[in-house]
């Protein structure tokens, strides 16, 4: 069975009319984890119109004017935890703990975050949002996997990725000429090159799949060979006998170390 889960990321500009589209695609990719961008959903949606067979779905409604909106699908089976004490009214975003049955060792949970963001919003608030999200999670999961994934438009990523030590992994446009759609982890080691498929329906957004590099076998790292000494009962005895063989009375006789 997969560490990992196949992550699928797009900006579908209203997935009440694709959620047909988007069920197909979930399951011809058998996606583990999805992020749904302006969504378009609303408190006159219920959950219903949303709802995926085999999926967990967790909302983030734009709860003022038309637009936006966060839809994220976790595959039923997987234990999730969303985080709403992180969430911030002004900002779009959605923050998941999920603790599959297998994990790479290294780490103790996946820290998933799906964020919309628009070109008009403050980058700087924005930023700060997520490293705090992190922070807080990091703190009750110490060595997370972490996925951010979204509509990132024009927000900087270069703070986060020195930070916490994160890759941009999609490397082709997703809208136009510009890579918009971004999938940022610190577990590229771990996941192939992103593929780039084709919009659901009339979105003028492409998906993103990435799958799980083949039994999530890392790149083999090179070997570095380090010689230490060992410090078990017979090599202290063995170390002590020779020094007590030593004529230690020339060092006793000297005035200071600058004598030696």
């Amino acid at each position: 069975m997969p560490f990992l889960c196949i992550l699928f990321n797009t900006n579908t500009r209203s997935v009440i009319k694709k959620t047909d589209e988007l069920k197909v695609a979930l399951s011809e990719y058998n996606v583990g984890i999805a992020a749904v961008t302006e969504s378009w959903c609303n408190k006159d949606h219920p959950d219903s119109v949303v709802a995926i067979d085999g999926y967990n779905v967790v909302r983030r409604d734009r709860e003022v004017k038309r637009g936006g909106g966060i839809l994220c699908y976790v595959k039923s089976h997987i234990p999730l935890k969303k985080w709403d004490e992180l969430k911030d009214d002004e900002l779009e975003t959605t923050w998941l703990t999920l603790r599959p049955r297998k994990l790479p060792r290294q780490f103790s949970t996946l820290a998933i975050g799906i964020i919309y963001h628009l070109p008009a919003d403050n980058n700087r608030k924005m930023l700060c949002h997520i490293e705090n999200c992190l922070d807080s999670i990091i703190r009750t999961h110490p060595n997370p996997g972490i996925v951010i994934m979204g509509d990132f438009n024009s927000l900087p990523d270069n703070r986060l990725k020195s930070s916490y030590y994160l890759k941009q992994i999609v490397t082709k446009a997703t809208r136009g000429l510009k890579v918009l759609d971004k999938i940022l982890t610190n577990m590229q080691s771990f996941y192939d090159t992103p593929q780039i498929i084709a919009p659901l329906a009339n979105a003028d957004h492409n998906v993103v799949v990435c799958n799980p590099l083949p039994d999530n076998i890392a790149p083999t790292a090179k070997v570095k060979n380090v010689k230490s000494r060992c410090y078990g009962k017979n090599e202290k005895a063995m170390f002590a006998d020779a020094i007590s063989k030593v004529n230690w009375s020339t060092l006793y006789n000297m005035g200071s170390c600058e004598d030696m």
